[in-house]
């Protein structure tokens, strides 16, 4: 029996199993999953899984589907494990390893999902758009500028258009008899979309 009733994305971070691996907020993964727009049939590909956040909402998206979700982390296949077992996943791979090298066996996807890339943020572009189906849609996301400057050059480099937003969440905290927005990390979301062959 699965454990979120809900359709919608955004379960809370509360639900989810936590180890030190860092963790896609709630309110940044409503975003980047609407910007996936995952079908109930869909092949979808979580490369730098983590806890297994965009794994989970994605496999209740596509239902019908599967989700690859590659992760190079012992310690964080360990959690997403857990997070998969814990929302009833069977619509699920976990492929432990470096990308892009565990992507070349994979069939094409209608989605795919960047969310680290260990250094190898070109290779790992370069494969996925060669696994992209016509269609198919690429979200990735940069914490850093280092990263944002290095994947916008690339696809303009290869004349790709892409839509890239830069989000800013803050929460309200309680400390003391004061209450006060706490910021979480800026990031930036970018989406491309292929549309050759279609």
């Amino acid at each position: 029996m699965k454990t979120w009733k809900y359709n919608l994305p955004g379960i809370p971070d509360e639900e989810f199993i936590r180890n030190d691996t860092p963790m896609t907020k709630f309110e940044i993964r409503s975003v980047i999953m609407a910007k996936l727009q995952p079908g109930p049939e869909d092949i979808i590909f979580d490369i730098g899984a983590g806890t297994g956040s965009i794994t989970v909402e994605a496999a209740l998206a596509s239902d019908k589907g599967q989700v690859y979700a590659l992760e190079r982390s012992s310690g964080a296949v360990e959690v997403l494990k857990e997070n998969i077992t814990k929302f009833d996943l069977n619509n699920v791979e976990v492929i432990p390893g470096q990308a892009p090298g565990k992507l070349k066996n994979l069939k094409k996807a209608d989605r795919i999902f960047v969310g680290g890339s260990g250094g190898k943020l070109i290779e790992i572009l370069d494969l996925s758009l060669k696994k992209l189906k016509p269609g198919g849609i690429l979200v990735m996301t940069a914490v850093t500028l280092n990263t944002l400057t290095e994947a916008s050059q690339y696809f303009n480099k290869n004349d790709l258009n892409i839509d890239i937003i830069s989000l800013a969440v803050n929460r309200l905290e309680t400390k003391g008899s004061y209450q006060m927005f706490a910021p979480l990390r800026p990031v930036f979301i970018i989406k491309y979309q292929n549309r050759r062959g279609e």
